[in-house]
């Protein structure tokens, strides 16, 4: 979420987010380059999501979708609840914690990354791989 091309699309930067997407693949290659998106609970990546699918189209660089994991099982949010609390020196019970928003950042199956957007760009990149 704060990479470059993400934080450009977020300020509504389009033109500097295609750039610096196109900087990458010059740099890469365009055959190691992708444009990653994902799915979290934050709503405030819909709009960066998009807007990666479509710098994806204008630079015909592979669209990848992906899922913001931080644990493997959708049962799993507290004990990362509870590293998060170790890694901030805090408790699960100071109120001012840092704290993920949400529960959705677990490996999610094909099913559940399909079910987001029933988009076809969006389609084709959940069957893509990332090289």
């Amino acid at each position: 979420m704060s990479g470059e091309v993400q934080t450009r699309l977020r300020l509504g930067q389009y033109a500097e987010a295609v750039a610096a997407a196109a900087d990458y693949r010059d740099i890469f290659g365009p055959d190691t380059s992708s444009s990653r998106s994902w799915t979290t609970a934050w709503t405030s990546r819909r709009g960066s999501r998009d807007g990666l699918a479509r710098v994806a189209r204008d630079l015909s660089l592979p669209f990848v979708v992906t899922n913001d994991s931080h644990y493997t099982r959708r049962t799993a949010p507290t004990p990362h609840e509870v590293l998060l609390a170790v890694q901030t020196g805090t408790t699960l019970a100071d109120p001012t914690r840092f704290r993920f928003e949400g529960t959705g950042y677990y490996l999610k199956s094909p099913q559940e990354m399909r079910a987001v957007s029933t988009d076809e760009q969006w389609q084709a990149g959940c069957d893509a791989t990332w090289r």
